[in-house]
Parts: structure tokens; sequence; C-alpha cells
């Protein structure tokens, strides 16, 4: 056993606890069922009675059987229920891990997506079928040796001697499909990744031609998947053959023990009997928790991966003791950042210092890869930098509770994130806490109040996920919406009238307009219009300082932004 997969059913000791004492009383019923068969088939065939005699005892067996399979029952639903217990709280961990930052930024979605589900269902058969085997297959039995020893002590003994051989066997085929277990595991955390990968970038193989070459690519991943899977099931097999076999020369020894001893008048035909019958119920238990090794072994090569993913915390976490108190943001500092992947020979932004104040728009401008998204991954606290410090009023961000400074931010995408659900869950998920006089205020803000009208249930019309059901401006007018939910201090937008008709676009530039007059808003700009409207310009170049300025200061004392404009948006800029 594992024990640290152990370790998990402290936390709902007295659910597992109850569906083993289930599972045994379910035992308990099946050995009075095999005693009073044994005496019934006996009755019948050696003293010969009547149907009316044995009416009685059919009844009861018929009982015994109906509560045997409602105690085994409830011990599967107790032990379901455990299993769904733990991968609710992995799942929980994990998440909460997630919006805490704490995970590795380097893990690849893939991976994320296949812990989050695949291995963590892996975990429940550990729960749900080994681990109460293994109780089972001390406590089975055991109860079958007390019954068994008073009627005869000899077929006990070979209970004794034999049942050791099945668990022995078990662990020398277990410690030989160790390794393959683990590299079955990682060809389909290897296909899991590749997968996702193929259907994030399935437009661009698509504008690259590159379909041919691509499925060539799945085939090999699938390929290898099957044949760990093959081998892992070639032991499956070999290990089931070798259990059955074992269990049945083990029978055989006490049938024939027991026959032998019958035809010499040394054993009664019922005591004979309730040992035949009851033999395969003794190695059943032990046969199963063979069967259900390589189950075990699944679980803990799938608790391996979510054992990391949920304990990996970030050094910086224990500094979060400040409390931000201010009622209004007035300044995010920036001083001295610098900032470089580990790929890189040189920093991505370096020595970068600057004050954004409230009230004021700044555009964020530049060619891509100059560094943009990273400095807005910066202020999410999603990557550290290199050098420097960020303080908002004169808080340090690292010293504030993340849950607390995320309160601070609002995001707003060129695609905002629409989820399968309805129309009030999209809108709410950015504020629960919202009532629909204050949302009905907002939709007429963002002007989308006419549109939820016209739908058949109104707010509580489901909407597909990703938006396929509506407009990019329905879309980015819902993305607006939430941001007003959120009413943070601190607006980051990565061009949000991009994609838009005039009309959409015109309203959400107004809307952002009229917002931040109390707010610090930042935009990542990708249109001329934004550029121009912005109070101040960011500049972002590859290699070189951050320049800042508004526009018609940098396009009359900075070339390489006049070089920038012109390249991007045309000759018209040529003074």
């Amino acid at each position: 056993m594992h024990k640290k997969l152990v370790n998990w059913l402290i936390k709902f000791p007295y659910l597992f606890i109850f569906s083993i004492i289930f599972f045994e009383v379910g035992t308990i019923l099946l050995i009075f069922q095999i005693q009073l068969i044994s005496q019934l088939i006996n009755k019948t065939i050696f003293i010969n009675q009547s149907l009316d005699q044995l009416t009685k005892p059919i009844i009861l067996i018929v009982v015994l059987i109906i509560f045997r399979g409602f105690f085994n029952f409830s011990g599967d639903v107790l032990a379901k229920k455990v299993a769904q217990k733990i991968k609710s709280l992995f799942r929980k961990k994990i998440t909460d891990n997630l919006f805490q930052n704490n995970m590795d930024r380097r893990t690849h979605s893939g991976d994320l997506v296949t812990i989050f589900y695949d291995r963590i269902e892996a975990i429940e058969d550990y729960y749900t079928l080994f681990l109460p085997q293994v109780v089972l297959s001390i406590l089975i039995p055991a109860s079958v040796l007390f019954f068994v020893f008073p009627i005869d002590l000899l077929s006990g003994m070979v209970f004794i001697l034999t049942a050791p051989l099945i668990p022995f066997f078990m662990f020398l085929i277990g410690r030989f499909s160790e390794k393959i277990n683990k590299n079955q595991w990682r060809s389909l955390s290897n296909l899991s990744t590749f997968f996702l990968d193929s259907i994030r970038g399935m437009k661009t193989i698509l504008i690259f031609n590159q379909q041919e070459n691509h499925i060539k690519r799945i085939k090999r991943a699938n390929d290898d998947y099957v044949h760990k899977s093959m081998s892992v099931l070639r032991i499956t097999f070999l290990s089931a053959l070798v259990l059955e076999l074992l269990s049945t020369l083990s029978i055989a020894v006490v049938a024939v023990e027991v026959g032998l001893r019958l035809l010499y008048f040394k054993i009664t035909f019922e005591q004979a009997f309730f040992i035949l019958l009851i033999a395969p119920e003794f190695y059943l238990p032990l046969r199963n928790l063979g069967l259900r090794y390589h189950v075990a072994m699944n679980g803990v090569e799938a608790y391996k991966d979510i054992h990391s993913f949920i304990t990996k915390k970030e050094i910086s976490e224990n500094r979060e003791t400040a409390t931000f108190t201010n009622k209004y943001v007035q300044k995010l500092n920036v001083e001295h950042l610098s900032i470089q992947y580990f790929s890189q020979n040189s920093p991505m932004i370096s020595d970068f210092t600057y004050c954004f104040e409230k009230g004021k728009h700044y555009g964020i401008v530049g060619a891509n890869g100059s560094g943009k998204s990273t400095f807005f991954h910066v202020l999410l606290r999603f990557i550290k930098p290199m050098e420097g410090k960020i303080s908002i009023d004169g808080f340090e961000i690292g010293d504030i509770p993340r849950k607390q400074y995320y309160s601070l931010f609002s995001w707003l995408p060129q695609s905002p994130a629409i989820f399968n659900g309805s129309i009030l869950e999209n809108l709410l998920i950015a504020n629960p806490e919202n009532d629909l006089n204050n949302l009905e205020k907002i939709l007429k803000i963002v002007e989308l109040n006419d549109f939820i009208d016209t739908l058949p249930n109104n707010y509580h019309t489901e909407i597909q996920e990703f938006g396929k059901t509506i407009s990019s401006g329905q879309k980015q007018r819902i993305g607006l919406a939430r941001l007003l939910l959120r009413n943070s201090y601190i607006i980051l937008c990565d061009e949000p009238t991009s994609f838009l008709d005039p009309i959409s676009e015109q309203i959400i530039s107004k809307v952002l307009e009229d917002y931040r007059k109390d707010k610090i808003l930042l935009t990542i700009a990708h249109r001329i219009q934004t550029i121009q409207k912005a109070d101040e310009l960011l500049f972002f170049q590859k290699d070189k300082p951050i320049s800042s300025g508004t526009f018609d200061n940098l396009m009359a004392n900075n070339i390489e932004f006049q070089q920038f404009i012109k390249f991007y948006f045309g000759e018209k800029f040529n003074d």
C-alpha cells in the first residue's frame, strides 16, 4: 500500500470503516448461507425430508441472499463516496494552487488537463477496489477459518498453508510490471499533451498544409501508447492466469483431502459439502487482491503526479503579510524592473522605472516579442522579476495577500472567455455578489440589455462554450460588463476593440473612457485609434530601454517609434 494515499483516508475515516463493516457483514451472511445450503442438501438426500419441512430453510436462504446483496451494495456505495470525496479534495487543492499562482508556469497545459481528469480518475479504483480488498483479504479468510477450524482442523491447515502462495506470486509479478506501468502512464501523458496541442494548432496546421505530416505524428504517438498498453495487458493476463491456476489447485487439494476422508467416513457429508462450498470463497479475496494489484499500481503512478501538483508552493508565499487598506489605488510604481526568461541570453525588460497614476489611460505599444504581455504577467504575479520591485501605494505587491491583490485588477482581452451556461452565469462569474438591479444598470451602460431582451429566456438563455452562438461584439460586451461588475482599480486590456464592428468599438471605447476616471487603465494597443487616444504611451522594444511619452511627443522625438508607426499603420503618418 502507498502510505501517502492511505493517509488521505484519515479525512473520511468513518465512511471507509463502515464500508469494510458492510462487506464483512455480507461475508458472515454468506458463510451462514453456505451452512444452510449444506444442511438443506444433506436433509434432502440423506434424511429424505419433504418440501414442507424444507420451506423454512429455503426462505431463510433467500432472506440471507437479499440482505447480503444489500450489505455488499452499501459497502460499494460508501467506498465510492470515499473516492469521490478524495477526488474532489485533490481537484480543489490543484485548483486552489492554480488560482493562487503556486503552480510552475512551465507546466504544459496538456499535462495539467491529464492530471486534472485522467490521473485523478485513476485514483478512484485505488480507493474503491484495492484498499477495501486489502482489508477484506485479511478479514474474510480469517472469518472463514473461524467457522472451518471447529468443523475440520485438517482443511483449516490446508487453507493456511496454501493461502500465502497467491500474494507471493502477485508480489513477484507486480515488481516485474511496475516499470511497464510507468512507461504506459508517461506515454498517455505525452499523447494527451500532443492531442491538446494539435487541437489548439489546427488552424496553423491547415494554413501550412501539414495535415498529412501531422496525421503521421499522431499515428506514431498513438502506436506508442497502444504498444505500451498491450505490454501492460500481457502482464495483466499472465498474472490472472497464475492467480487462477494457484487458487484452482488449492481448491483441488482441499477437494481431494475432503473427498478421501469422506470416502472412509472420516467426515460427514454435510461438513465436507460445507468446506467444498466455502473453499472458493476463502481464496476469492486473495485472488481479487492479485487482480486489483494492477489497479493499485495505476493509482500510485497517478498519485505521484498529483502529489507534485498539490504540494508546489512559491517561495514568496510567506511574504504575504500586509493588508491593503486604501479605498482607491492612487499609484502603481515600477522600480528598476528587469525580466529575463531562462532561454534568453539578455533581459526582455531591463531597468524599467515608471509611475502609473489614477485617472490616466496608458497605451502599451511595440512589436511582437518586445515584452508587452510579459509586463502584464509580472503585474499579475504570474512571473517573478529578475530584479526590481512593483508597489501599489507603497505596498510591495509580493506582500499583499493574493486574494486581496487580485481584487484590485480587472482583465479585458481581445476575446473574453465564454463558458457553457446561461448568460447570467457568464456575467456573475466576475462578481457573484452583485444583485440584478446593479446588473441591469451595467447592461444598459454596455448596451447589452436590448440583445438579452430578444432571447427566449432572457438572462437564463444558455450559450455555448467559446460564445459560438453569439457575435464577437456581444462576447466583448459580456467581457466589458464583467469588468464593470468587478469594479476594480487597475484595468488591464489587450486591445478590446480588435475584430469588432464600428458600433461595438465605439461603445466599448466610450465605456472604458468614462469608467477609467478614477482607475488606472493599461491597454496593449494594436490599433492606431487606441494609441492616439491614450494619455501616455510606453513603447516597448526588444533589447532596448522602454520609451514613454504622448503620441505627439514620441512621433516628434523618437525615430524608432516613428518607424514602428509607419511600418504598422502606413505612410500617412510621414511628417
